[in-house]
C-alpha cells in the first residue's frame, strides 16, 4: 500500500471534479470526500466494500485505506481533500473528530445543505478567484460542521491522543516518501517520533497495516516499477537508485510485490503500450 503526500503547501485542501479513475490501495493523512454528482461507483475502504449513487459522498478519514477498483459505469464526482491543518488553525474539535469511513446520503432532507455547499463549490471551481477561494474555504468549514456537529466532550482527550499517534506515524510515513533511498533504520524514526522501538512498531503496524519496513520497500518497489517502465537502466542501477544495496534482496522483495520479476515486469508493461 502507497502513502500519498497531498498537502504539503499553503492551501490545505484541494478539489476537483471528474470521472473519479481507478486508483491503487493507498492512504494519506488528509480527510477525503467523494460526491457523487452523476451515476454511481464502487470504494475499497479499510478493506470493506461501499456503493455510491448519485447525490451520496463518501467521508474517509485520515489513514484509511481506500482504492477505487477497476469501473465501466460512467460517473461524475466532485472530489475533495482537505489537510488536518485547515482545522487544526481554527477549530481544533475537527482535527478530533476522527471517524470510520461511511457513505452520507445527501438526499435526505436533512442532509440537503451539504448537497448545496457541493455545488456551490462546483459552480466556482473553474474561476480561480480570491472570491472563489473564500467561498470554496467557507463552504468546507460548512460542510464538516455538517457532517461532523460537535464531538461529543467524553470523546474530546480520546480522539485528541488517536490524532497524535495518526499525526506521529504521518511523520514516519513522510520519511518514507520523501527518504527512500536512504539507509533509514526502524531505531531512527521510532526516536524521530518520540517512541521506544518496540511502541513504534506495534503504533505504526495499528495504523498503517503492515511494519515499517513493509512500507518501506514497498515505496521503493513502487519507484522502481516507474524506473523500470521509463527507462532503459539496468535492474541492478535501479536497485541502487531506489535504495536497495544489493540486486538480489530487490529482485526478492519486487517478486514478492508483483508476483514477478523485474525483468518480467518491464516487458509485459511495455508490451501494454505496443
Amino acid at each position: 500500500m502507497l502513502y500519498q503526500k497531498i498537502h504539503s503547501g499553503e492551501r490545505p485542501y484541494s478539489i476537483g471534479i471528474g470521472i473519479l479513475a481507478p486508483f491503487q490501495e493507498h492512504r494519506h493523512a488528509d480527510f477525503e470526500l467523494n460526491f457523487c454528482v452523476e451515476g454511481s461507483f464502487d470504494i475499497l475502504a479499510d478493506k470493506k466494500s461501499y456503493h455510491v449513487e448519485a447525490g451520496c459522498t463518501t467521508l474517509l478519514p485520515p489513514m484509511c485505506a481506500h482504492e477505487i477498483p477497476a469501473h465501466n459505469n460512467e460517473r461524475t464526482v466532485i472530489t475533495l481533500t482537505v489537510g488536518m491543518s485547515l482545522f487544526k488553525r481554527y477549530f481544533s474539535d475537527f482535527s478530533r473528530a476522527l471517524t470510520e469511513p461511511r457513505v452520507v446520503d445527501l438526499n435526505l432532507p436533512e442532509n440537503k445543505r451539504i448537497y448545496e455547499l457541493f455545488m456551490e463549490c462546483a459552480d466556482v471551481m473553474g474561476a480561480p478567484t480570491d472570491t472563489a477561494e473564500l467561498l470554496i474555504t467557507g463552504n468546507i468549514y460548512k460542510i464538516f460542521a455538517y457532517l461532523f456537529g460537535k464531538p461529543a466532550e467524553e470523546k474530546k482527550a480520546r480522539s485528541l491522543a488517536d490524532y497524535r499517534k495518526i499525526e506521529n506515524v504521518e511523520r514516519a510515513l513522510e520519511l518514507i516518501h520523501y527518504n527512500y533511498k536512504e539507509a533509514i533504520s526502524v531505531e531512527y524514526v521510532a526516536a524521530l517520533t518520540g517512541y521506544s522501538k518496540s511502541n513504534f512498531c506495534k503504533l505504526f503496524k495499528r495504523v498503517v497495516g503492515e511494519s515499517f519496513h513493509q512500507a518501506l520497500n514497498r515505496q521503493r518497489v513502487s519507484n522502481a516499477a516507474g524506473l523500470l517502465c521509463a527507462t532503459d537502466m539496468a535492474v541492478a542501477d535501479i536497485a541502487s537508485e531506489v535504495g536497495f544495496s544489493e540486486s538480489k534482496a530487490f529482485c526478492r522483495v519486487f517478486r514478492a510485490i508483483h508476483g514477478v520479476t523485474p525483468g518480467q515486469y518491464r516487458r509485459a508493461e511495455r508490451e501494454k503500450e505496443k
